[in-house]
């Protein structure tokens, strides 16, 4: 009979306790409303408003379309807190303005999915882009319900309402023409002699495929001591074919196609990059072709390259991260290039 009387106690308990937490939530956004609506009185009297809360207003009208769910959007952005402290942008100049410059961070237009059911975009975005077209320049003013709700963000507070500086740049319906159409220029730019059906080493129509850009083997010190005679008197042959299955020592330096470097092992180059971390061990990675683990390019490009030798190579996004891409450095249908320094291998017939 105690029992029962303490755990009625308890649930009692909880249901008040439980209540008065929503009311807490429900009166931090209802003060967080209230604030809006005044800064906007005072500062944006002329702003359209929609049934959801959205402020909006048109900086600079495009002449482009709108865009229609599947699309891929194109865009820079700025997002402020509503005392104009940008707290995340695309821009490397307005981050180093508002001191919030990272150089973990690869400052260039947003690619993303319109209206996608795996879409990171905030709801206050995905609405607002419904009512802009291409080439449009917009600010858009939204309550937290409309933005990250209850979350702490890049240290905005919670219930926090935001403004956002939208300069849509173009639309994308097909990704794989546009990732094609980078690479072309790309390649214009920086190998306009190369012929790249002499360089691809595997391709198809889904936006797979390896571009081997560069290709030089390494000289190699022989191990045998003057006067000594290695075996059999036969010289070795240190510039060996990759083939499947094998584990291959290497070395890789992965950049963006404007160079900006987003991962390596070298400590030497993630120093020079102003990407060292302390936390991160700098050694050679060993990679089994066509196994698991690492991108699908990295077994593309080894198959045709050799064992002691130092490369460039292009992969495409189909043999790299594809239409996901990864975190928020890596976005989607995009073209990696790597310079990978090949070392050894264990030959898969050993095994």
């Amino acid at each position: 009979m105690i029992r029962k009387i303490i755990f009625l106690s308890l649930a009692v308990f909880s249901i008040f306790a439980f209540s008065a937490c929503e009311e807490e939530i429900d009166e931090q956004a209802a003060d967080e409303l209230i604030r809006l609506q005044a800064y906007m009185r005072v500062n944006y009297p002329n702003y359209n408003l929609t049934s959801s809360g959205l402020y909006w207003d048109i900086i600079e009208e495009g002449t482009g379309e709108t865009p229609k769910q599947g699309d891929y959007l194109l865009f820079n952005f700025t997002g402020y807190s509503l005392d104009n402290d940008a707290f995340e942008t695309s821009s490397k100049s307005i981050a180093q303005l508002h001191d919030v410059y990272s150089s973990a961070t690869h400052y260039v237009p947003k690619f993303a999915m319109y209206k996608s059911t795996t879409s990171r975009m905030l709801k206050g975005l995905d609405e607002g882009f419904s009512m802009i077209k291409a080439g449009t320049k917009a600010r858009f003013i939204m309550p937290s319900s409309l933005a990250y709700g209850a979350s702490v963000y890049n240290n905005l507070p919670s219930y926090s309402s935001v403004i956002f500086d939208i300069d849509f740049q173009r639309i994308i319906t097909d990704p794989d023409a546009y990732e094609a159409e980078v690479i072309t220029e790309y390649l214009a730019a920086n190998y306009p002699d190369l012929n790249p059906s002499e360089v691809i080493a595997f391709m198809n129509g889904d936006g797979e495929g390896v571009y081997i850009l560069e290709e030089a083997l390494d000289e190699v010190e022989d191990d045998t001591e003057e006067g000594e005679e290695g075996d059999d008197d036969e010289e070795v042959d240190h510039h060996l074919e990759i083939i499947d299955k094998d584990v291959v020592t290497l070395y890789y330096a992965g950049r963006f196609l404007d160079n900006w470097l987003f991962d390596t092992n070298m400590k030497e180059v993630a120093e020079a990059n102003g990407t060292f971390s302390s936390s991160k061990t700098y050694e050679a990675l060993k990679v089994t072709v066509g196994g698991t683990g690492y991108i699908a390019g990295f077994s593309i490009a080894l198959k045709r390259l050799k064992t002691n030798s130092t490369s460039k190579v292009l992969i495409m996004s189909g043999s790299a991260y594809g239409e996901n891409g990864s975190g928020s450095t890596i976005q989607p249908y995009t073209p990696l290039v790597f310079d990978l320094k090949v070392l050894t291998k264990t030959a898969s017939s050993s095994k």
